[in-house]
């Protein structure tokens, strides 16, 4: 993303479809038809006219891109085909391809009849809902509902409909049967200290815990439909214009106002909060990342992909969220430091969890870049290991800390204690500041080019012109399926120059793209003050290239020694519309002298994975979620499920567990305590997790294979 001062910000910003925000102060909107026409047009027009202008690879108005745009709005508005019928998606097949056309004439009757179909469905689904919920569940009938909402048909009958909606909410009534059968067991077992696992216990469908659920799904269904027709104009149509720009690439989109503060918050990285970022994924808040530092990443259990389905402020009565815009679901999560969150969470494999997380201010000095000594007994080597989370930089103080400057400092400290060799951490690091991952290139190579930048017409190449070398050691650059956008450059400009050996997950994310922001109040010096602000729209603008002329885009970075993890998705290819990679010419630049034998040292890894217990148990963890993934039938039978997550949640604790402190490793970090830890007890807890980290072991093995290969040599 460009910024002020035409600094370069470059981070893994992930496109959302779907996505709502607050009211506005555009009383036009909702005045008339005739001001909310004017508006409309005005704003797609001034949208529609940057994107032809400036993106780096704008899609034909043709019927191709009308059909991609009809097809991204029905599912923003009904992804689990719960409000249209058959009838209703065959009434819109006459917009299909008519929407480019409707782009040149600014109208938007297939907008238009989409809501007037929504509005009317809405009542007779409200009718079901309550009928639905005014008569028991038989739990022991064995009946299934179909989880994923891209492999649901619509369904031709209003009787049809009632039906998903009877599996849908006894499906939510089953999950709040478990919460409140578990809650009884734990009760019980407290008040007579007894300490069982409450799944080994057969479950029993007791009639007031029934009556219960059933209250308890119809409280959050309602709230959930209440939202909905509370939504605004300016809400509704925000859904539409992203749908047309999200069909370019997923990281073109529109922001509300309001929205566009909550992104620049993000961005900032200080709020109070658990410390994740959140998207609407397939109707569900799914979590993208969990900041480091944060309340969530200290308590441990919320992780990436997780699908987040009710919240609770402490022991209240938890929310369900699923269906909920994502500025609704984050006004809920996020609180007063200090306070407990309650988040009902379903993990990648299917079990559900409740996770408490304490509110904490997420704060930018707990992601600095730290360094530590790592002295492996084994092999008698010492090596320095360096943490870099982001490329953080405050343009608007020079003085301020960034990702360069510490890096710089974190190396100097390490070459105090004489490390033999040097691991540089840049998983789930989605970027930054393209100034530092320029300069942090630069600290291991003399004079070169970095990164070159390529919008639809020109290129120019981005050179490090510092010629000191700050660290010219062996160097190892661990990354994974996270590590995006200034990662990856600095990733594929070290391994382009044979400067370092990358090591991890079998590519980075694969976004090779640069946004910028545009205020569309800017658009147009004739747009009159009575309909401002009218949002911001987010652009990709180029593309980067590695100096070996091949983008990063779409495939990332792959890694010269792979080691096994548990990433299934998350990667640039796995979003829709995303750019595919190209290349430009390679630039000239002169490579590192000192050339390891890539192949000895892969084998030498091989063979140590193979006989490592942990990789195993990860390779195996990885088959089982893939497996739990393609499978989105779920039962509805009481017995049947809880057996289910009796499982899923036997599976998921004996995985957690087999991460066990490396027994001859010794790791010092004495710059630490004054420093970026408030306390020792912190210090300690990070220095724990590294020593059971059996990606940063690995690193340290290949390390010291490179130390041999030297001394031999």
């Amino acid at each position: 993303m460009i910024r002020r001062k035409n600094f370069i910000f470059i981070f893994m910003f992930i496109g959302l479809i779907g996505l709502h925000v607050p009211n506005l102060t555009w009383a036009q909107w909702n005045e008339g038809s005739e001001s909310k026409a004017e508006i409309e047009a005005t704003l797609t027009k001034l949208v529609m006219q940057r994107v032809r202008r400036s993106h780096v690879s704008p899609k034909l108005l043709n019927n191709k891109y009308s059909k991609d745009v009809f097809d991204t709005f029905i599912k923003a508005r009904d992804y689990n085909k719960q409000f249209f019928l058959k009838s209703d998606i065959e009434a819109f097949d006459k917009y299909k391809y008519l929407l480019d056309d409707e782009m040149i004439t600014l109208t938007f009757d297939f907008m238009n009849e989409v809501e007037s179909r929504i509005d009317k469905n809405m009542s007779k689904v409200e009718d079901h809902i309550q009928t639905i919920l005014d008569q028991p569940f038989d739990f022991s009938l064995d009946e299934t509902i179909e989880f994923d909402g891209e492999k649901r048909k619509y369904v031709k009958t209003d009787d049809a409909l009632k039906q998903r909606w009877k599996k849908t909410l006894k499906y939510q009534s089953l999950l709040n049967y478990m919460d409140l059968y578990r809650e009884k067991i734990n009760k019980e077992n407290s008040e007579t200290s007894k300490n069982v696992n409450i799944y080994e216990k057969d479950i029993e469908i007791l009639s007031e815990l029934e009556q219960q659920s059933r209250d308890k799904t119809k409280k959050s269904i309602n709230q959930m439909i209440d939202r909905m027709k509370k939504e605004t104009a300016e809400e509704t149509f925000s859904v539409f214009l992203n749908a047309l720009t999200v069909v370019h690439d997923p990281h073109t989109s529109y922001f509300l106002p309001d929205r566009k503060k909550d992104f620049d918050i993000n961005i900032r990285g200080s709020l109070e909060g658990i410390g994740a970022v959140l998207r609407e994924e397939d109707g569900m808040i799914q979590v993208v990342k969990i900041i480091r530092g944060s309340a969530a990443w200290k308590q441990g259990k919320l992780k990436a992909n997780d699908k987040i389905m009710k919240v609770a402020q402490g022991k209240d009565e938890p929310v369900d969220i699923i269906g909920m815009r994502v500025k609704d679901a984050v006004k809920l999560i996020r609180g007063q430091k200090g306070t407990e969150v309650r988040l009902t969470v379903k993990h990648e494999n299917g079990s559900v969890e409740i996770i408490p997380i304490v509110r904490d201010v997420v704060r930018i000095e707990e992601t600095y870049a730290k360094s530590c000594v790592i002295e492996n007994t084994n092999t008698n080597h010492k090596v320095g290991y360096i943490s870099l989370p982001s490329f953080y930089r405050n343009f608007d103080n020079p003085r301020d800390r960034n990702a360069a400057g510490d890096l710089k400092k974190e190396i100097r400290k390490l070459k105090v204690e004489e490390v033999q060799g040097l691991i540089l951490d840049l998983r789930n690091n989605s970027g930054g500041a393209l100034l530092d991952a320029i300069q942090i290139v630069g600290q291991f190579i003399p004079l070169g080019p970095v990164v070159q930048i390529k919008n639809r017409t020109t290129k120019k190449i981005k050179y490090d012109r510092d010629r000191s070398i700050e660290y010219d050691g062996p160097l190892v650059v661990l990354i994974n399926r996270n590590s995006a956008s200034a990662s990856e450059i600095v990733a594929a400009a070290l391994q382009d120059y044979n400067r370092a050996i990358l090591v991890g997950s079998d590519s980075t994310h694969g976004k090779g793209t640069v946004q910028t922001f545009y205020n569309m109040d800017n658009e147009d010096r004739f747009i009159q003050n009575e309909i401002k602000p009218l949002g911001s729209l987010k652009l990709t603008i180029q593309k980067y290239y590695r100096i070996n002329g091949i983008s990063t885009q779409y495939q990332g970075v792959r890694p010269d020694i792979i080691l096994p993890d548990t990433f299934l998705s998350g990667g640039e290819r796995d979003q829709d519309f995303s750019l595919k990679g190209d290349r430009v010419e390679a630039t000239s630049f002169q490579r590192w002298p000192k050339v390891y034998p890539i192949d000895n040292l892969r084998k030498k890894s091989e063979s140590r994975v193979l006989s490592n217990d942990v990789f195993n148990k990860i390779i195996n963890r990885r088959i089982q979620l893939m497996s739990q993934k393609n499978d989105t039938l779920r039962s509805l039978n009481m017995k049947k499920i809880w057996e289910k997550q009796g499982l899923l949640k036997k599976e998921q604790n004996e995985f957690e567990s087999i991460f066990k402190e490396v027994p001859h490793f010794t790791i010092s970090a004495p710059y630490l305590e004054k420093l970026e830890f408030n306390d020792k007890k912190q210090k300690t807890e990070w220095q724990k997790q590294l020593k059971k980290d059996v990606y940063i072991e690995e690193a340290v093995y290949i390390l010291s294979d490179m130390l041999v290969l030297e001394q031999s040599t």
